[in-house]
């Protein structure tokens, strides 16, 4: 009877320091960061979503800047056999529902910068050849080779900075607010009727300095210059996506009726505002 009891309290003795053991390991694992365990592959399969949408969208970048290189080219190439004065004109008939004149002087500018730095490694066919040329280059060609080369892992816009065909916006796409660009002139009086593009870099620090001390963050005027700076880059964009590049209609029928959706309600907002103001 002894002997029983004895090898049962050696059995509860092992039995609790196996637990113990086992809640010692436990504490080294990490803390699920999910509510629920069984949903950490499915979050799994959303980052590895995530990462190839991004790798994607890179990849979309440089095919985007190879495509309007080639676009260039033929531009320059139609420009050449065009009559004075008649460029303009056909390329609004052709191409003016799918690009802008300064979409199209972009894509020429870039493909001259092009040029001249593929000259000497790149023979460029007469203007008359070039929709032949251009028509059957491929992944193998020397063009494409030469372009990649070219494009690196820039974007389009990056290129158009890079090559200054476009000037750069200031790191982070900072943009000021015209609602303080208004109130700083007013003090600087030589700044009257020019352009912040056309400011000096000291007149832009200058800004800036100011700007930091006149904005506390919660007053109406920092509300107001948040909200002139978010709504101008609004209208900005749909200048460009709606009335020049027309981006929308590359939208999904569904993505088309949800942008029109918000845009009326939008509209709507905005005509009960000016109805208030008008008052």
């Amino acid at each position: 009877m002894k002997n029983n009891k004895k090898e049962a309290v050696v059995k509860k003795t092992a039995k609790a320091k196996a637990e113990k053991a086992e809640g010692v390991e436990n504490e080294n694992l990490p803390v699920p960061i999910v509510k629920r365990a069984e949903d950490m592959s499915a979050l799994d399969i959303i980052e590895s979503g995530i990462r190839r949408d991004l790798m994607l969208g890179t990849q979309l970048d440089k095919a985007s800047a190879m495509v309007q290189i080639k676009v260039g080219i033929a531009l320059n190439s139609a420009q050449q056999m065009l009559r004075h004065g008649e460029y303009g004109p056909w390329l609004e008939t052709k191409f003016g529902a799918q690009f802008g004149a300064k979409k199209a002087r972009n894509c020429a500018r870039l493909s001259a910068a092009f040029e001249k730095e593929m000259l000497g490694r790149l023979e460029l066919p007469a203007a008359k050849e070039a929709g032949n040329w251009l028509a059957v280059q491929n992944e193998g060609s020397q063009l494409f080779k030469s372009v990649s080369e070219f494009v690196g892992e820039l974007s389009f816009t990056e290129l158009l900075e890079k090559y200054h065909i476009r000037t750069p916006k200031d790191k982070g796409g900072w943009r000021p607010s015209e609602f303080m660009v208004n109130r700083f002139v007013m003090e600087h009086k030589e700044l009257i009727g020019v352009p912040f593009s056309d400011w000096s870099d000291e007149q832009k620090d200058a800004f800036r300095d100011w700007a930091d001390k006149n904005n506390d963050g919660d007053s109406a005027e920092a509300k107001a210059m948040a909200a002139e700076g978010s709504w101008g880059t609004i209208r900005r964009n749909l200048e460009e996506h709606g009335m020049g590049r027309a981006s929308w209609k590359f939208l999904s029928p569904k993505s088309l009726q949800d942008t029109a959706d918000v845009l009326k309600e939008v509209l709507a907002d905005i005509n009960k505002a000016l109805k208030l103001l008008n008052k």
